[in-house]
């Protein structure tokens, strides 16, 4: 009896081990020793988060993904603090799980989440989902360091609160075609529409978008629209000198620009580089940054196609991209610009942009001395690219073996007065009507569908933003940048620091575990059961 006993015990410790083990791993039970409590979930983050629960889209659940084993997010500390929050997040909130693939050894798992198809995802990343709709960012992210680069605070309830409300937003983000000027749109049930452009909108479908469309001399770009889409227009905007003088008059191009500089709005624009009638439209694209050449480029070396022939694949101007670190466009497509064997992307019928601003990248938004309006190349052509235009005297070679801005954007930036927040608006010129078209993004042989998917992805954002109770880079947040450090380094071993109670110095435990595991404290425990189990049994045989 004696040793089935001890058998039973044996299995029976070793099945609670197995148990504990489980529960710790996915439920964080631990006792939080940091006096930051950087491990414990404040009130207003559950107050903050408790839509969480309210939400009700079916079988959808909120997922918090770690790209890295358990074992590797806790041996760090700037990826141990999130991976709890997250862990006691699953405790808190039934609609929300959390899960952990490897990157590095299982990457299939999180493919859908590259935005293209050469994108790294790192073991560091973290990615929030709900549905369709994600976000990915840097553990690093959910920490406020200092201009040395050395961490003096927790930011990641503030961050992580902000994600959740971003993806689990109601409407989804909306992206409009604008139509009446001849352009080439496609929307499901619209006859007037075109299937030259249902690359475009499958791709903007395929990243979450409901696509629409717009008639802006008739109407007000929808309140939830983050992206608009100007596609070879054939004739100008409207500007009606007739009703210049009306009190509610809106040009086309004045809500354009309104919602530009109101709406932290996108918008991407294919023209054709002939069409010399969209004066209204280029003078406001002109305000923009972007000066269009109306000579079409050709590269006799760097094409795809018997030069000068007529077949299908003539004449496509191979892009060039850039590959300077601290570039908008490496910061877009860097994974291509990265790999000697990348993918070409490819120019039809193309014309070149240059820069409107005078002798400059960067201006000064009119009327305002901090918001500024900086143009940015996005890809060029080889140093072995002429442009020519038809005259009446011939063809005019008006630029000759150099490299031609083939597509651009320019990028407002301004900072929220209140929140601190950093915001902005984006502007994409192709001078190419051909640039969103269904040969081009749908074919595996080029990385059109990959670098204009990178592309929306980059501009669309139009995040949400968690209330100042939790911290927030602002000035204004009641707590800010989150959970201050009492120790001015976050440190990952045991530090000797001096104490300012006394005259000495002293040796602080390591900031970074500050926590006791409950499975510790009951792996102790559950040893001492049986044994005590057995004292008292024997006591009470030999004197009860």
């Amino acid at each position: 009896m004696f040793t089935l006993i001890t058998v039973g015990i044996i299995l029976a410790v070793l099945l609670l081990n197995y148990l504990l083990t489980y529960l710790t791993g996915k439920n964080a039970l631990y006792v939080d020793l940091t006096p930051e409590t950087l491990y414990t979930l404040s009130d207003e983050m559950k107050s903050e988060c408790a839509f969480v629960d309210e939400l009700d889209d079916g079988d959808k659940e909120i997922e918090i993904i770690f790209c890295a084993d358990p074992d590797s997010l806790e041996s760090s500390v700037v990826t141990r603090v999130p991976y709890f929050m997250a862990l006691q997040m699953q405790r808190e909130y039934d609609n929300l799980s959390v899960k952990t693939f490897n990157a590095t050894y299982n990457p299939t798992a999180l493919s859908k989440y590259k935005t293209t198809s050469l994108s790294e995802i790192a073991q560091d990343d973290v990615i929030i989902s709900y549905g369709n709709t994600y976000r990915i960012v840097s553990a690093d992210s959910f920490w406020m360091k200092t201009s040395e680069g050395s961490y003096f605070s927790y930011n990641g309830e503030y961050k992580m609160a902000s994600l959740l409300m971003s993806v689990t937003a109601v409407n989804k983000p909306v992206a409009c075609f604008t139509k009446g000027h001849g352009e080439t749109y496609y929307a499901d049930g619209d006859p007037s529409s075109s299937s030259e452009a249902a690359g475009i909108y499958d791709l903007l479908s395929e990243r979450g978008f409901d696509v629409k469309t717009v008639d802006l001399s008739k109407e007000e770009l929808p309140a939830d629209c983050t992206l608009v889409i100007i596609n070879n227009p054939l004739t100008d905007f409207v500007y009606d000198t007739d009703k210049s003088d009306v009190f509610d008059y809106t040009s086309e191009t004045k809500k354009l620009d309104r919602y530009l500089r109101e709406k932290q709005g996108a918008i991407m624009v294919a023209r054709d580089y002939a069409n010399t009638e969209l004066e209204n439209l280029d003078s406001f694209l002109y305000e923009w940054g972007f000066d269009f050449g109306n000579a079409q480029v050709a590269d006799a070396s760097n094409h795809i196609g018997s030069y000068g022939d007529d077949s299908k694949d003539a004449d496509k101007i191979l892009g060039v991209y850039n590959t300077e670190e601290d570039s908008y466009a490496n910061a877009v497509y860097g994974e291509f610009a990265a790999i000697t064997s990348a993918p070409h992307t490819v120019f039809v019928n193309t014309g070149y942009i240059e820069c409107s601003f005078y002798e400059t990248d960067t201006k000064l938004e009119d009327g305002s001395s901090n918001v500024t309006i900086t143009y940015n190349p996005f890809m060029t052509s080889y140093k072995t690219a002429i442009a020519t235009k038809i005259t009446a005297d011939g063809t005019e070679t008006v630029k000759k073996e150099e490299a031609l801005d083939l597509a651009a954007v320019t990028v407002r930036y301004a900072l929220d007065e209140v929140t601190s927040e950093a915001e902005y608006s984006y502007v994409f010129c192709s001078n190419s009507k051909d640039f969103f078209s269904n040969d081009l993004l749908y074919s595996n042989s080029y990385a059109n569908f990959d670098i204009v998917s990178a592309l929306v992805n980059n501009i669309s954002r139009v995040d949400q933003y968690a209330s100042m109770e939790l911290g927030g880079s602002s000035m204004n947040s009641k707590k800010y940048g989150g959970k201050q450090l009492v120790y001015d380094t976050l440190s990952e071993t045991p530090a000797t620091v001096y104490n300012p109670d006394a005259t000495y110095k002293e040796t602080l435990e390591a900031i970074t575990p500050g926590v006791k595991r409950t499975a510790v404290i009951i792996a102790v425990i559950a040893p001492l059961v049986p044994l005590t189990a057995c004292i008292v049994i024997r006591i009470k045989r030999k004197y009860l």
